[in-house]
Formats: structure tokens, C-alpha cells, sequence
């Protein structure tokens, strides 16, 4: 029996799923779900490695009117299940987490998922506060990314789910902005305001270490839009052939399980691998009788493009190790006076740059980016300077190079930059021809210069 706490967050009725741990997870359940469906196997199987809190989001489990049986729920409290409303109870709840925990990680199922995502956004307005909920409002503070996230159906495009159950109601925009609120009979509330918002408020820069599991048929969030989101911020994304939006069957409730092992590092085997046997208790089917939808379901399938992760504070020596083995390629390993020290306090005290990793098949770092932003005065806005690439002899050829830069072109497409660009030595044929592959052009018409050492501190000296 898994030990329960229950805890008062604001208005929130939250459970602390677990043993005292200096880990927790963040679950958040999807629609018609609840906070026992988003944490109880996942407290399982992290038991003794973690904490799960969870909790109802509005008009779901506990805080439902009425329960199946007609009897009053104990925390019915009058908030609407809102997209905005789901998304401030999860800041709330993160920002609890991360003052009460060192290390958080996130589960999120469905609209679970997407409230998560956008717990990261910059503040909302006060428009569909109730007093019901304003205690729970966005606060100020925006949570900090956390170490992982497990992603499971999730709904990455939440205008597309609206327009699909306004489709599916025919309702049209025009009548949904005439009323402003629609209620439907066994079916969610539609506001115009939640479209607004929807459509107008995109997902966060999301540079956490996310494993997602989708049904490949899932018709409630487009895999396409899914894998789009995975393939931008370099998440690890596996698919059940066949499957649909809500994983129930007994195959595909093994199939969940086996990833969710796999993500929360509780197992480090690819759950393409792991195998059911033995008889369903569930509905008493043989082995051989449910081996083809065994085999179709649990044969996970994994996304061809690479992973990328940023760099951590632990992360430093690995840094200082890419540094010298780039050196050592351009013959100029005599120029490195970086220590781990150094490269601490500028990389991770300071902030004065960043590094993202692309991760091999087997997770470990293939290739490095170290980069910042300078600015164009011309342009009025920020660009991205890249410092260093490098990619490990034993791995090259496998595309991680271009990848990298391609994924550094997202970074810089996401936060408004205008320009990504970087310098290479004259004789580095194959870099230049790689990069003018591109669609990269060379500056020929600039110069560069430097002031360094001695003379650096002569200059700044007689200032």
C-alpha cells in the first residue's frame, strides 16, 4: 500500500503519493480522468525513488457536482473546466513543488499535458478569474523547467481540439462569439474566450528532456501536430501502432506502463523490447489468442530524428572535454586555458551562454553546441552567435551535425532572433562546404578583429 498525504495547496486539494523523497513528480490527469488515474502507477513504480503529487482539475474527480451515484463530492468548488483555469492550478501546484522538492519532473495525460506546457507562458489576464479560483490565478513567478517530462496522448494544438468539438456540435465560430459560452449536454463547455486564447497564446520554448507516447490513430490530437512538437524541441517520441487517443485495452494499458519505466529511468531497456505473457485477467484471453494485438501494440515505435538536451551544471566536465576535443581537431589545442571552474561560473552562475547536446541512440552525448546572443542594431533585434559545434569522430555520419544546427534555427526562430551565424577557419574545407549546404553565406566583405591578453588589459587599462 503506497502512502498518502493529503495537502492544501491555496484552494487545491492535492495527494502526496509515496515515502519523503528529495524527487517528486507533478501529475496532471486528462479529461474524464482524475488525480487517482495520473498518479497510482507511477507512484508504483518510482516508489522509493520519488513522490507523486497529484490532484483533481476542475469539475473532474472529487471536484465533480455530483458523484455517479448523485451524492455531493466533498471539493465541488464552482470552478469551470477552462483551459486557462486547468493551466493556473498547475502553475500553482508546480510552484509548490519546486519549493518543496529539489528535483521535479512532470507526468501530464492529454489536456494534462498541455496545461503543463503552458504553465511555462508568461502571466494570463485577470479575464475568466472567478472568485472561485483567484486564489489559484497565474501568479507572477513562472515555475522552473523541470528535470523531465513524461507526455502521455498529449494535446499539443488545443485551438484544433476546440474547433474539432465545435465541428462535432456544429457550432460555428460566429455563434460561439455571439454567446460567448455554450454549455452541451455529457460534453465540454465551449468559451469563445478559451479559443481566444488558444489560438493566440502558443506552447513555450520547451528545452526539457521529454519522453511523449501517442497512439499513431489518436483523434483527438493530431499526430502530425505531435510529432512536429517533438521533432522542434528534440523530445523522444514513441507511438502505439493503431492505437487511439485513450490507452484502455489491457495491451495498451501494458504498453503505457512499460514506457512509463522506461521514462522515469526506473528501467533504461527500450520498452520496444519488454514482453507480456501469460493469461489477461482482464478478460481471461489466452497467449495465443491475444499475441497479434500484443504484437502490434507493444511494438513501440521510435521517431527517426535525434534528441537534443541543454546542458546542466553536472554537464560542465563533459563541456570541457568537447572543448578540448574541438581544439585538438583545429590544431590549436595550445590556445585552451578553460578549466571547469571557469567554464561553472560563466556557463551556470552568470548565464553568459548556453549548450545543448545531441544524444546518440543510446542516449549518451554524440555532439555539442555551445552558443549566445549577440544583437543587430540594423535589425533591432537579437541574433544567435554559435561559438562552438562539434560532433565525435565515432559519430559522425549520422546527420547530427546539420541537426544541431537545425535545432539551434528553431531556437532562434522561437525566440524572435534574426540572424544565427558563427565563424570558420579558411582552410576548414569540409565545415565550409557543409555549411554553404546549408544555405549559409560567407561574410566576405567583414574582417575580424581582436583584442586579447596583454594588450586587452593595456587597452582597458588606460581607459
Amino acid at each position: 500500500m503506497i502512502k498518502q498525504e493529503n495537502i492544501q495547496i491555496g484552494n487545491i486539494h492535492a495527494v502526496v503519493w509515496g515515502e519523503p523523497s528529495d524527487t517528486v513528480f507533478v501529475a496532471v490527469h486528462g479529461m474524464m480522468s482524475n488525480k487517482e488515474e495520473a498518479a497510482e502507477y507511477l507512484a508504483e513504480i518510482t516508489a522509493g525513488n520519488a513522490q507523486v503529487i497529484s490532484f483533481d482539475l476542475p469539475e473532474h474527480g472529487s471536484r465533480c457536482p455530483f458523484s455517479k451515484e448523485g451524492a455531493p463530492q466533498p471539493f465541488a468548488d464552482g470552478v469551470p473546466f477552462t483551459v486557462t483555469n486547468c493551466i493556473r492550478e498547475v502553475r500553482a501546484v508546480l510552484l509548490y513543488a519546486q519549493e518543496n522538492w529539489k528535483s521535479l519532473h512532470v507526468y501530464g495525460c492529454s489536456i494534462g499535458a498541455y496545461s503543463l506546457l503552458m504553465a511555462y507562458t508568461a502571466d494570463f489576464s485577470e479575464s475568466g478569474v472567478t472568485d472561485a479560483n483567484r486564489e489559484n490565478r497565474a501568479a507572477p513567478e513562472i515555475p522552473r523547467l523541470p528535470d523531465s517530462a513524461l507526455l502521455l496522448s498529449p494535446v499539443v494544438n488545443m485551438e484544433r481540439v476546440i474547433q474539432n468539438m465545435m465541428r462535432a456540435a456544429n457550432i460555428t465560430e460566429a455563434q460561439l462569439e455571439q454567446k460567448g459560452v455554450i454549455q452541451q449536454k455529457n460534453e465540454p463547455t465551449l468559451y469563445w474566450s478559451e479559443l481566444m486564447f488558444t489560438r493566440s497564446t502558443p506552447l513555450p520554448d520547451w528545452p526539457v528532456h521529454t519522453s511523449i507516447l501517442q497512439g499513431s490513430a489518436d483523434e483527438v490530437s493530431n499526430p502530425d501536430d505531435v510529432r512536429r512538437f517533438a521533432e522542434r524541441n528534440g523530445a523522444e517520441l514513441f507511438h502505439i501502432p493503431g492505437s487511439a487517443h485513450w490507452l484502455h485495452s489491457p495491451a495498451e494499458v501494458d504498453a503505457v506502463h512499460n514506457w512509463l519505466k522506461y521514462a522515469s529511468g526506473i528501467v533504461h531497456e527500450n520498452p520496444c523490447s519488454t514482453e507480456r505473457t501469460g493469461t489477461d485477467e482482464n478478460n481471461g484471453a489466452t497467449e495465443n489468442e491475444t499475441a497479434a494485438e500484443r504484437d502490434a501494440v507493444i511494438r513501440i515505435l521510435k521517431a527517426a530524428y535525434p534528441r537534443f538536451r541543454f546542458a546542466k551544471r553536472s554537464d560542465t566536465k563533459k563541456i570541457l572535454e568537447f572543448i578540448k576535443d574541438l581544439a585538438d581537431y583545429e590544431k590549436m589545442q595550445d590556445q585552451v586555458v578553460a578549466t571547469e571552474e571557469l567554464l561553472e561560473m560563466w556557463l551556470f552562475d552568470k548565464q553568459k551562454a548556453e549548450v545543448i547536446f545531441v544524444l546518440d541512440d543510446d542516449g549518451t552525448e554524440a555532439g555539442f553546441a555551445l552558443f549566445f546572443h549577440n544583437f543587430s542594431t540594423f535589425l533591432g533585434r537579437a541574433g544567435i552567435y554559435l561559438e562552438d559545434l562539434f560532433v565525435k569522430p565515432e559519430c559522425r555520419g549520422k546527420g547530427y551535425g546539420k541537426a544541431l544546427i537545425k535545432h539551434l534555427a528553431r531556437i532562434a526562430v522561437n525566440r524572435g532572433c534574426g540572424r544565427l551565424e558563427w565563424w570558420c577557419l579558411d582552410w576548414n574545407k569540409p565545415s565550409i562546404d557543409f555549411y554553404r549546404s546549408l544555405g549559409a553565406e560567407p561574410m566576405n566583405d567583414w574582417t575580424v578583429y581582436r583584442i586579447t591578453g596583454n594588450t586587452l588589459n593595456s587597452l582597458g587599462g588606460n581607459l
